[in-house]
């Protein structure tokens, strides 16, 4: 493997989990704390060392993580704190998306969330573009 693409990943799970209930219902991400602690704990999602964002640390291949700073779900802090352990990690952020933008019609409050494609295709194209520059790939290579 030559490298790694991520877009919005979920790098803490049992965050992404709260916050994923608390965009879906629109209920405080507080109330799914114990069912995002009860999922990593009792059902093996991961947690602690086992997580993404402890993971991703020790990965040795260059890295693009495209992060959407208003996303509700996988959060731009999460996505800092890896680029910050991994100097393979290129962060790019995309631009704020305003919430009633065409591109996140339809989205709720999902909002941003993985929407970096569907709203500047363009500018994600050439960030990834870049990306595959950078490690020496050309996309028709692909």
């Amino acid at each position: 493997m030559d490298g790694v693409i991520l877009l919005d990943p979920a790098l803490n799970t049992a965050d992404s989990l709260a916050q994923g209930g608390r965009t879906e219902t629109g209920l405080p991400s507080a109330l799914f704390q114990p069912y995002a602690w009860a999922a990593t704990t009792f059902y093996g999602l991961p947690r602690g060392e086992s997580d993404a964002g402890a993971l991703i640390a020790a990965v040795k291949q260059p890295i693009l993580l495209i992060q959407d700073p208003d996303d509700p779900v996988t959060r731009l802090t999460f996505a800092q704190a890896a680029a910050a352990t991994n100097s393979m990690i290129q962060l790019v952020t995309a631009a704020p998306v305003p919430q009633d933008t065409d591109c996140l019609r339809n989205k709720g409050r999902w909002g941003t969330h993985v929407a970096a494609f569907k709203c500047d295709s363009q500018w994600t194209m050439n960030a990834i573009n870049k990306y595959l520059h950078t490690v020496g790939l050309h996309p028709s290579a692909l």
